[in-house]
């Protein structure tokens, strides 16, 4: 997200960041990895987009953009660090006791494709390793069968500010 309203502690409480962590040796992380918005959907089950757990998307997009296209590759599980809730101002050290939850399983939707610039299918479930904590986080409440949606939406997500600082915003969107 982009230069959206900077979101509250706890105003959205089904908000995720999922952040993967790049081994740069063999003693330590580097943190500044890829980081994705997602929103929590079961106690167990964060919804994102299948490109925030593709490898290398940027080369991927890269390639397609010059006529070429190669296999598709997701990221392990293991590799990624998910944060739910909102409870921080901003990305980076947090309250002591954030929970960072791990994840067990990585499942893009089958007919997503790299290539397909926008394609409809850039969906993935990051199944959770143990249930979120409500003191973290709730799952987003999903509307029922038939029920008429506003003409107007309101997104949220991590993104930068317009200091360029990592931040979680909100904006009104077109529905």
């Amino acid at each position: 997200m982009l230069h959206g309203t900077e979101v509250l502690p706890n105003e959205f409480p089904f908000m995720v960041a999922i952040n993967e962590f790049k081994k740069t040796d063999w003693w330590s992380f580097n943190p500044r990895g890829s980081y994705c918005s997602a929103v929590l959907i079961s106690k167990r089950h964060v919804l994102t987009a299948a490109h925030c757990v593709l490898i290398d998307a940027g080369l991927h997009e890269t390639l397609c953009y010059q006529g070429y296209k190669r296999p598709e590759e997701y990221m392990e599980p293991e590799k990624l660090e998910v944060y739910i809730g909102t409870r921080c101002p901003k990305w980076g050290p947090c309250t002591p006791n954030r929970t960072v939850y791990e994840a067990t399983s990585v499942i893009p939707y089958p007919g997503y494709e790299a290539c397909g610039f926008g394609s409809e299918n850039d969906i993935a479930i990051v199944e959770l390793s143990k249930d979120a904590d409500e003191n973290d986080g709730i799952p987003i409440c999903m509307p029922k069968e038939n029920e008429q949606l506003a003409t107007t939406l309101l997104a949220v997500g991590y993104g930068q500010d317009r200091k360029q600082i990592f931040t979680k915003s909100s904006i009104v969107v077109p529905y």
